[in-house]
């Protein structure tokens, strides 16, 4: 689906024109399940979930429980749901646990809930239900054990207005990418954490651009070690303080079964570095890759060579769940790199294709494949065009001239 894509789900969706939601729950499950319930069959209201700000598709849904017979089998449409079958809820938890499937936060928090009314016995009544839910579980996003996503509102280019701070680890905490000022919820989270007795060890940058870093002073953190690569250190504000060095391929021992692998991944910035977790089959992919839009590479120092080499690199890890610095993650099956490959690959052929009918400038060229894009971010389509001519002169395809960019001619010379 285009939305969470991979990710283990119960059956339901949008409400049509006129339609309660509980009319909706029995329609969506015959849909996508084959399961027709009875006229009058009982529906027992929930609870209710919202759909993060960070995402571009957002849902108010009511969830509610239907107890079926145990013969009934769900036979998936083979459009919205590829497989289907029936877990309790703690089978469900234990399979999230090791990797097995990906569960969205509101999914996870539904399955707990689940499990802890069939142990006490107690149920909530619909009122209850459905009441607006705690603000908490918007910001807070439990993807995996130990690994949480709190987006925070940074100076991210349109249409990102978030970027995910992730919080990583149970008992020693590391914070990666703290990139807004705005820091309150993660400071809650963190705070509740260290008063379980966790204890934060350090913060990881993935690269230096501010809507990546704009926080961590907000953290008032000091005197934790701040961890990058070597080639981002001398592109951070000067107020910063002396970093530890990544290292491509070096490993931080998170907890006892959480090992973060640092993979250099330069292209959207020099010293980019996106991060592996082994046992939680995810990575941690940065700005390598968004769920809202294309990855903008920077004129002064992006590198489109490097970018589509980054990508091949991570593209050949063994990952069931993908996470961005902006949007949602990536579920089981999905394969957001070599999406973003065909997609920068499409582009280069649009590009070559315009530069046959004449010679264009790198103005006139994105002004023919951005139509109609907000003015804010022309000079950001204008750097990825340069890129792509850049790669396409590297390769020998394309040379400048005074007219403006050409094609070169199979034997070499310039027409």
């Amino acid at each position: 689906t285009r939305f969470l894509p991979g990710f283990s789900v119960f059956p339901g969706g949008v409400c049509e024109t006129g339609e309660s939601t509980r009319e909706a729950a029995r329609r969506e499950l015959s849909e996508e399940t084959g399961i027709e319930l009875p006229e009058g069959f009982p529906l027992r209201p929930f609870t209710r979930a919202i759909t993060p700000a960070y995402s571009k598709y957002r849902y108010d849904v009511e969830v509610f429980l239907a107890e079926l017979p145990v013969e009934l089998e769900p036979e998936p449409d083979g459009a919205e749901f590829v497989s289907g079958g029936w877990y309790t809820a703690s089978e469900a938890l234990k399979a999230r646990a090791c990797g097995e499937i990906q569960l969205a936060p509101p999914t996870y928090r539904q399955l707990e809930m689940w499990r802890s009314c069939q142990e006490s016995k107690a149920w909530p009544d619909a009122q209850e239900a459905f009441a607006d839910p705690p603000p908490r579980n918007e910001q807070v996003l439990p993807f995996a054990p130990g690994l949480t996503i709190i987006p925070l509102r940074t100076r991210a280019m349109p249409p990102a207005a978030w970027t995910n701070c992730i919080l990583l680890g149970h008992r020693r905490l590391f914070i990666i990418d703290p990139g807004g000022p705005e820091v309150e919820v993660l400071m809650e989270e963190v705070g509740a954490l260290i008063s379980a007795g966790a204890k934060v060890e350090g913060i990881i940058l993935s690269h230096h651009h501010p809507d990546h870093i704009d926080g961590y002073h907000a953290l008032k953190m000091p005197e934790l070690p701040l961890y990058c690569h070597p080639s981002t250190r001398p592109l951070l504000p000067q107020d910063f303080p002396s970093t530890v060095d990544l290292q491509d391929g070096e490993k931080l021992q998170v907890e006892k079964d959480l090992t973060l692998i640092c993979h250099f991944t330069p292209g959207h910035a020099p010293g980019h570095l996106a991060f592996e977790l082994p046992e939680r089959k995810t990575i941690l992919a940065g700005d390598m890759l968004s769920s809202l839009s294309s990855i903008v590479l920077p004129a002064d120092n992006g590198s489109l060579g490097d970018y589509i080499e980054s990508l091949g690199k991570l593209r050949k890890l063994e990952a069931n769940l993908v996470v961005p610095s902006h949007g949602p993650p990536w579920g089981r099956g999905s394969d957001p790199f070599g999406d973003t490959l065909k997609h920068r690959q499409k582009r280069e052929e649009q590009i070559f294709a315009l530069l046959g009918e004449e010679p264009r400038t790198v103005e006139s060229v994105a002004a023919r494949l951005y139509r109609g894009l907000d003015p804010r971010l022309v000079p950001a389509a204008q750097a990825n065009v340069r890129h792509h001519l850049l790669k396409l002169l590297s390769d020998g395809k394309v040379f400048e001239s005074a007219p403006g960019w050409r094609v070169r001619t199979p034997d070499g010379e310039q027409e």
